[in-house]
């Protein structure tokens, strides 16, 4: 039985792009297959009842009574990215035609075989064979998986080939003619994006899938939005905000912008040119105080002009570039940091107040940063985990492009932030005795509930700096499809161990530390952008005219960009 709010507080999610969508498989098995796992299908394991389930899950029933828990989630993509899932999101079977046909001659029924997941994917192959042999909500607990069983570093192309997930028919939309080989015409700038929200079949696609799911929630907290910045789908996502705020002005909204990496020909210098350009007219949109939204720009780069600066490896894994395996790190992180929204205690914290809590005096862009995972050994508390982390060598990662967050870089002026630890067992919260005695603790501190421990933590870094900080048991569930990268000095329970020892089975969960932070380094980021974009003579490249955009339209953005800039050298 999962857990229900006395409230409901529910975030529809909203994803736009093929790389997005790509991270969307990683999301969607991270919002929403990390939150399945949360789950217990043993009956003689009740269900954790730390998370409400209802924010990002909606119950339903099939046709044929099946009862069902599918994300409130709306993906926009292009033609061809579903591959063997269907457009009604592989759930919702068509019930037998049972009706007289109206001919009355002689009749030769011809039944076309069920589709199949693409063959060479092992893993689609078993989920499918399993939810062809149980019911929709299981009784039983599911095979065992390892990640060695499928080669899904090989057999990957687009996120549906990993997403075991079933979807509402409402969730799954596609362009109306651009397909995912860029033929006939590729869609790749800004302006081509606005354009296809033209498009009335496109539109009214979106707009009644989002309405659907805004209209069965109860007392919805705002939205959280993942949008490709680098080619068309920022155009398109741009004019999907615009319609959020003039239809659901007072919610709020949590944007994330990603550059995703690696990307094709990425060489070039005019197709490098083009989404760059592109990811500054997303960013720049936040600079439209229409609408109650903070922007935390994503990705697995440091730098986004040349020379490009690559992230390759985490302190505790090393990973390829490859979508697959960097969609996991920012899907891992984000899905750790929307569990400050996601709680059903008391400690829950509303979108609304996060959103108000990361852009102070109109600070609409926000800088993100992980441990994933965080560093917590077998025999830790929670204190003695953050005490031993070292000030000279933390072992936190930057996802926002030119941006050192506060836990990174000593001189970092931060303004507000707000962060999440999760996979921190609750009998770990409080000291143990040894520790007392060896650190010489007052009862105060010893008995510091486990939040406040932590707010305590981002303060001792952070002076004088509103922060809300969240500790929750909940792991983040790294079971298949999840990509196993992770260092063997990581045990299958995600601690950190003093030897490396192959491990024998996968990691199946990880503690992991997420944190959304509004600093002064944001500006070098907007600073890059501007400057680069600026400097260029947009008569070179007729193409970003394409789909009604005018020079200054371009003009006007960037003084946005420019205005929103130096508000982070505000001494207020």
């Amino acid at each position: 039985m999962c857990f229900t709010a006395v409230v409901p507080n529910e975030t529809p999610d909203f994803y736009c792009g093929r790389f997005i969508s790509f991270y969307g498989g990683d999301l969607i098995v991270g919002f929403h297959a990390f939150q399945e796992a949360s789950f217990s299908y043993n009956p003689k394991q009740p269900t954790s009842d730390e998370i409400d389930l209802n924010i990002l899950h909606r119950e339903g029933q099939t046709l044929q009574g099946d009862s069902t828990f599918t994300p409130r989630v709306v993906i926009c993509d292009y033609q061809g990215s579903l591959k063997s899932l269907r457009n009604s999101g592989g759930l919702y079977k068509e019930l037998d035609e049972k009706s007289v046909p109206p001919w009355e001659g002689a009749l030769t029924r011809i039944e076309e075989p069920p589709e199949r997941p693409n063959s060479a994917n092992k893993f689609l192959a078993q989920v499918a064979e399993e939810q062809n042999s149980t019911p929709v909500i299981h009784e039983s607990l599911p095979k065992k998986r390892r990640h060695a069983d499928y080669s899904l570093e090989s057999s990957v192309e687009v996120w549906s080939d990993f997403a075991g997930v079933a979807f509402h028919p409402r969730s799954l939309s596609s362009l109306d003619k651009y397909w995912i080989n860029d033929q006939p015409e590729p869609f790749d700038v800004f302006g081509v994006g606005l354009e296809e929200w033209k498009n009335k079949k496109v539109q009214a696609s979106l707009e009644d899938s989002i309405r659907y799911f805004v209209e069965e929630c109860e007392n919805m907290q705002g939205f959280q939005v993942l949008m490709d910045g680098h080619d068309g789908f920022a155009g398109l996502s741009t004019a999907v905000l615009d319609h959020l705020a003039d239809e659901y002005g007072s919610k709020s909204v949590l944007v994330y912008p990603l550059f995703p990496t690696p990307l094709p020909e990425s060489g070039d210098a005019k197709k490098d040119f083009f989404r760059l350009f592109n990811y500054a007219l997303s960013v720049a949109g936040s600079s439209d105080d229409h609408g109650h939204n903070a922007y935390v720009p994503l990705s697995t780069t440091s730098r986004l002009s040349r020379p490009k600066v690559y992230l390759d490896r985490l302190p505790y894994a090393r990973f390829q570039q490859i979508p697959y395996h960097t969609s996991a790190i920012l899907a891992g992180a984000v899905d750790s940091f929307s569990l400050v929204n996601r709680l059903s205690s008391p400690d829950f914290v509303h979108l609304r107040d996060v959103v108000d809590a990361i852009t102070v005096h109109h600070r609409k862009v926000a800088a993100m940063s992980t441990m994933l995972p965080f560093p917590l050994r077998d025999s830790d508390s929670l204190f003695s985990a953050l005490k031993a982390i070292d000030a000279e060598y933390l072992p936190v990662t930057s996802l926002t492009p030119h941006v050192k967050t506060p836990l990174i870089d000593s001189q970092n002026r931060c303004y507000s932030q707000v962060m999440s630890l999760r996979g921190v067992p609750r009998q770990r919260w409080q000291c143990t005795p040894e520790e007392i005695q060896s650190y010489r603790l007052s009862y105060e501190v010893a008995s510091m509930p486990a939040t406040q421990l932590f707010e305590n933590f981002m303060s001792s870094y952070c002076p004088n700096t509103f922060g809300i900080g969240r500790v929750t048991e909940f792991p983040l569930h790294t079971a298949v499809p999840y990509p196993q990268f992770f260092s063997d000095n990581i045990s299958e329970n995600g601690y950190v161990i003093g030897s490396k020892t192959p491990r024998i089975d996968d990691v199946k969960r990880l503690p992991v530390m997420a944190g959304i932070h509004s600093t002064d380094k944001v500006k070098d980021l907007l600073t890059e952008l501007t400057t680069v974009c600026q400097k260029q003579n947009l008569a070179k490249y007729p193409r970003l005219l394409d789909g009604g955009m005018e020079a200054e339209d371009y003009k006007e953005s960037f003084e946005r960009l420019v205005t929103l800039t130096e508000r982070y050298g505000d001494e207020k």
